[in-house]
C-alpha cells in the first residue's frame, strides 16, 4: 500500500486527508507513520496469526475502509 500511497485501500475522503498531510508536511515520512499506525491498530489480530497466509488474510478485502487517517496518525505521533 505504501508504493500506491494507500490509494487502493482507503476511502476517498480518508485518502485526501492523508495526502493533505503529505503535501502540508512535504515529507514522505507520513506514509511510514501511517503504515506503522495501521500495524499497531491491527496488532492484536496480527499477533494471533500463525502463518503468512493468516497475516495476508488480515489485510485482504475491505479492511482499509474502516481506517481513519487522523486518529491513527495522532496515536503514533502523540503517545502518552
Amino acid at each position: 500500500w505504501i508504493h500506491l500511497s494507500f490509494s487502493n485501500v482507503l476511502e476517498a475522503e480518508q485518502l485526501l486527508l492523508l495526502w493533505d498531510r503529505l503535501i502540508g508536511y512535504d515529507d514522505l515520512t507520513i506514509l511510514s507513520l501511517f503504515a506503522t499506525s495501521v500495524f499497531l491498530f491491527r496488532s492484536e489480530v496480527l499477533l494471533c496469526c500463525g502463518t503468512k497466509e493468516e497475516v495476508g488474510n488480515v489485510f485482504r478485502g475491505n479492511w482499509g475502509r474502516r481506517l481513519r487517517v487522523v486518529p491513527l496518525l495522532q496515536a503514533v505521533l502523540w503517545v502518552d
